[in-house]
């Protein structure tokens, strides 16, 4: 019995033996997994029958040595053999690993294959010159090329960007690599090959071989047109929210001046009446003659006693500059309703920010004014912030509506002490600062980290839908770059910090 743990080379073995004779044996040798792959060789005096020779060999044996023989030749033919063996056994070996290996690289294949295809991002390889090596599903249905054959669409540049100018440029994945920065995402306008235009997240990282060659491009991209068309439809909806509740309260705030332009215009209307009669009777009076001119004089004062002329002298100016100054606040208000209302586009522009908080506090006045007094300290030489200005106006409302609410759950409108709201800006080198603090309740410690969160509110129900927060961070952070941070104690009130960069091609732009 050969043991598992012993490791044997060869099996010299005579056939005649007492008990089973050697061609037992070497089946029973090849019939064991353990022993089955060493080397037999006979040492036999029966050599003289080529079917007894053949029978040693279907059974396994390897070779024949024929008796008598001298030790020495024993010996080199085993060294021989044992040499070969041992070569061809380390190339079976080799053979063997190399199978495997090969065979663990087509499942690798075949598992990254199905991966590829199960994700929803697209993933496409470009050889050095720019064609496509490699394209899986995702890439094609999000390029509308699932109509097209594989072949056909391998062997071209299928990926168009539109430039600033709204032209349709092949993109050069080499030439792209070069100008990405790997550390983040680039979204990019794409056109796909039936015309439709989309926004696209996309990373590039280079293919490179063990010699650390550069051999290709691999761009992984997600199609981002829905999730930024429902991103900006949930921030119209929440922005004309606001504005559905602001209406009231604007219209408010225009009644009041309206009522006293209409009463000072009666005024003027009745005052001008007055005017006309007595410059007809004046007209008259000219016409007259008269004895003396004491009968004039007196004449005079009767009729300018009579429409009371001192009177209007004195109240006409000051009805038309009360008339002047509640115009003037309805066209601010008006004015400061449209500008905030009305959608700037997509275009990002030079825009003065104190503008937007001076625009932003005015219509809504009304949401704070019964419980808060809000004050602003805006920087005059603040710099012109590249941005959409209808969004950060969107950001503020949202802070000013928050802090309402918040000074409103500890003080009542009937209290004479109300709130505080402070509204400030300044700027450094890189960043302007947009600071609004307030007097409210404060938040909760517990629920710091959470206030960005999509419908997180803390609020009963019915005030909050818990978007006004997230959608101010998505525009902040996300759409223009900035940071927004919040420093708050409970029962004390709330600071927002909003940061917002200003450096465009490294130069700073100063509002005239």
């Amino acid at each position: 019995i050969i043991e598992k743990e012993k490791e044997i080379s060869l099996i010299l073995m005579d056939i005649q033996m007492p008990g089973i004779d050697g061609f037992e044996t070497v089946r029973l040798i090849k019939e064991n997994e353990t022993t089955k792959e060493i080397p037999v060789i006979f040492i036999t005096g029966i050599y003289n029958s080529l079917e007894f020779v053949n029978k040693g060999y279907e059974l396994g044996a390897y070779d024949y040595i024929q008796k008598p023989f001298e030790s020495q030749f024993l010996l080199n033919k085993v060294n021989v053999f044992l040499t070969l063996y041992n070569q061809s056994k380390t190339l079976k070996l080799q053979k063997q690993m190399l199978e495997q290996a090969e065979r663990e690289l087509i499942k690798e294949k075949e598992e990254l294959d199905i991966l590829l295809k199960s994700i929803s991002d697209g993933v496409i390889s470009f050889s050095m010159s720019g064609k496509i090596i490699y394209m899986n599903e995702s890439a094609g249905k999000i390029l509308d090329l699932n109509h097209q054959s594989t072949n056909e669409v391998l062997i071209r540049e299928i990926i168009k960007v539109i430039d600033e100018n709204n032209n349709e440029v092949p993109i050069n994945p080499i030439e792209w690599l070069k100008n990405n920065n790997k550390s983040e995402k680039k979204q990019l306008s794409i056109v796909t090959q039936l015309g439709k235009r989309k926004i696209i997240n996309a990373e590039a990282s280079d293919i490179r071989d063990i010699n650390d060659n550069l051999t290709g491009v691999v761009i992984v991209f997600s199609d981002m047109t829905e999730m930024i068309r429902m991103q900006n439809q949930r921030s119209l909806s929440q922005k004309m929210e606001s504005v559905g509740r602001l209406a009231s309260g604007i219209s408010h705030e225009i009644n009041t001046p309206m009522q006293f332009i209409g009463d000072n215009t009666f005024f003027i209307n009745d005052a001008f009446k007055n005017l006309i009669q007595y410059c007809e009777n004046i007209e008259n009076l000219i016409n007259k003659k008269f004895d003396n001119e004491e009968d004039i004089s007196e004449k005079l004062t009767e009729i300018k006693n009579e429409y009371d002329i001192d009177y209007l002298k004195e109240e006409v100016p000051v009805a038309i500059e009360r008339t002047q100054s509640g115009i003037e606040r309805v066209s601010k208000i008006v004015l400061a309703m449209k500008n905030f209302a009305h959608p700037s586009g997509k275009q990002k522009t030079l825009s003065n920010i104190n503008q937007g908080i001076d625009v932003t506090v005015t219509i809504s006045k009304n949401e704070w004014k019964y419980v808060a007094d809000l004050q602003t300290d805006l920087d005059g030489n603040l710099p012109m912030v590249l941005c959409t200005l209808d969004e950060i106006n969107q950001v503020i409302l949202n802070m000013i509506i928050n802090s309402s609410h918040a000074i409103g759950d500890v003080i009542s409108k009937d209290e004479p002490d109300k709130g505080k709201i402070n509204i400030s800006t300044k700027y450094d080198e890189n960043f302007v600062y947009i600071i609004l603090s307030d007097t409210g309740k404060g938040i909760p410690k517990e629920n710091l980290s959470r206030i960005f969160d999509p419908f997180f509110t803390t609020k009963e129900v019915g005030k909050g839908t818990g978007q006004g927060l997230a959608i101010a961070h998505d525009i902040i952070v996300n759409k223009h770059s900035g940071e927004i941070h919040v420093d708050s104690e409970y029962g004390k009130g709330t600071i927002f910090t909003i940061k917002l960069p200003i450096k465009v091609n490294n130069t700073i732009n100063k509002i005239e």
